[in-house]
């Protein structure tokens, strides 16, 4: 099968560039690797899919961890990554209930449980992200880890589309929003952000956005999802921006925030906040050891989070991922056609350099990068 895979450079292949990760330089390059295994007459694939996967994308966590792999050499000199995917399936165990060969399917990534399945047993499924492995063109995945793609959705809108829409319908979920409230959504840029946008405005919640960004403001206005306002690095005082102060002058503050970042954003945020205010994160800018020195804003400041919470009564919540009644939301807005997918590119073989770049590292990015096998 073919894999795309991340590998440690030394210097001599014919490659126009490589990139450089914390202290590694690597490339990204397409490669032939063993496919899987799968006899679905074995009782041990009875609840298993083997699906051919169509078309992948990447977090950035994915950088990191395909970093970490890396150094480690856990699995030598390369590494495939990413972990999301759309694909067709291609064939099922015995007692698959859900799916059928044909079927274009994604992940489904329901955490802290796996999805439930009626008269199947997942106990033993793990929950969260069904793979680190995306762009091996071949899996296998229980059924209970798979989420089928709503009919006429391209394999480009489904293998973006998953991850970030289930992390999205949960944050907001638990913010327990009312119509008559204010939502501040931070790293306006960033994908989370663009799917909060769009669930807020089809809910009607009044939002604004902040990005240090000053090329992505234009695109996000154009969008018209939410207000858009330009904060310079490092991101500090935000009550220094006169229309943020004055939104929290109108609203006695926002009653609910959703940051991507937290490392970045939360105690810059806590000072827009209503008392009572909630405010939900799902991630960090600072994934990589590195990263922390072009972020100048991030630092310690414990006392000053502490008190700010406790002075207000803030809830500040972590979210990791959705349960499985997020991802159905979310899917059957998609098929609705009320909520999409902004695809920033498209590469195929040959491109796996530009991929690569496009996703990690061009500062110009809007929206998320795909890799579409032929």
């Amino acid at each position: 099968m073919r894999c795309v895979t991340v590998s440690i450079s030394d210097g001599k292949e014919d490659h126009k560039r490589s990139f450089a990760i914390e202290d590694i330089t690597v490339v990204c390059r397409h490669t032939e690797c063993p496919d899987p295994v799968f006899d679905p007459n074995d009782r041990r694939n009875e609840h298993h899919v083997l699906v051919r996967v169509r078309a992948f994308s990447c977090n950035y966590r994915d950088l990191a961890m395909a970093y970490y792999l890396l150094k480690s050499g856990e699995n030598g000199v390369r590494s495939p990554f990413g972990s999301e995917f759309s694909g067709e399936v291609v064939a099922i165990g015995l007692g698959v209930k859900t799916l059928t060969p044909g079927d274009i399917v994604t992940g489904d990534y329901s955490y802290p449980s796996p999805r439930s399945i009626q008269g199947v047993d997942t106990m033993d499924v793990l929950p969260g992200v069904p793979t680190n492995k995306a762009s091996c063109q071949l899996a296998v995945f229980h059924e209970a880890k798979l989420c089928k793609v709503p009919t006429g959705v391209r394999v480009e809108t489904a293998a973006a589309f998953a991850l970030n829409a289930q992390t999205v319908y949960a944050m907001v979920r638990r913010l327990s929003l009312s119509p008559d409230d204010s939502v501040l959504v931070t790293a306006g840029r960033s994908n989370v952000a663009l799917f909060a946008m769009q669930l807020l405005s089809l809910m009607k919640i009044r939002t604004v956005t902040v990005t240090t960004s000053p090329s992505s403001v234009p695109k996000l206005q154009e969008m018209g999802h939410a207000q858009v306002v330009l904060v310079e690095r490092p991101v500090d005082n935000l009550l220094s921006y006169p229309v943020l102060r004055r939104i929290v002058r109108d609203t006695n503050g926002f009653a609910g925030v959703v940051d991507p970042l937290s490392d970045v954003y939360l105690l810059p945020v806590l000072d827009l906040m209503r008392a009572g205010g909630r405010y939900i994160t799902c991630g960090a800018a600072c994934q990589l050891p590195r990263v922390r020195e072009n972020h100048p804003e991030v630092s310690g400041g414990m006392t000053r989070l502490h008190d700010r919470i406790l002075s207000k009564n803030i809830s500040v919540m972590g979210n990791c991922i959705g349960e499985s009644e997020d991802i159905d939301r979310a899917m059957a807005d998609l098929s609705e056609g009320s909520m999409g997918v902004l695809v920033d590119s498209t590469h195929e073989q040959g491109g796996e350099m530009d991929f690569f770049e496009r996703t990690f590292f061009d500062t110009d990015r809007f929206g998320k990068v795909i890799y579409k096998f032929d």
